[in-house]
């Protein structure tokens, strides 16, 4: 079974974060370049530390609160969330991780939906 980005849920601190339609989960290993005995000439490479991150793509909706939506997301930057990948819908399905809210970006363009993106950064590991 294939799976589609519809099944794709990401939540921060236990909420959904703004209705998501899109997000890309990069997983990362460093690369240590070691020699060998036998072939000096050729660079042989090791595994060294794991990172991740996440970014996410949403719709701007409007909120009822006094705040805006937008002043809300920006005070979402610098913050660290318990972030959980979940996949199919399935409880069991899942990865979580923390992550630090390093930028958000919105995209306001005259007679178009607002679109809002967080960069997550990954500090320890995902699970």
């Amino acid at each position: 079974m294939i799976l589609q980005g519809k099944n794709l849920i990401i939540s921060a601190n236990g909420s959904v974060i703004a209705a998501a339609k899109s997000c890309t989960l990069n997983v990362d290993c460093e690369k240590i370049k070691v020699s060998s005995p036998t072939d000096g000439q050729w660079e042989h490479v090791i595994a060294g530390m794991k990172s991740w991150s996440l970014s996410t793509s949403h719709l701007v909706k409007a909120d009822t609160t006094a705040d805006t939506p937008i002043r809300n997301a920006v005070a979402r930057v610098g913050q660290t969330y318990t972030i959980r990948v979940q996949v199919n819908g399935l409880t069991s399905d899942y990865l979580t991780g923390s992550a630090l809210c390093h930028a958000f970006q919105v995209t306001a363009t005259k007679g178009n939906l607002m679109q809002g993106s967080f960069k997550f950064t990954g500090s320890g590991p995902l699970t």
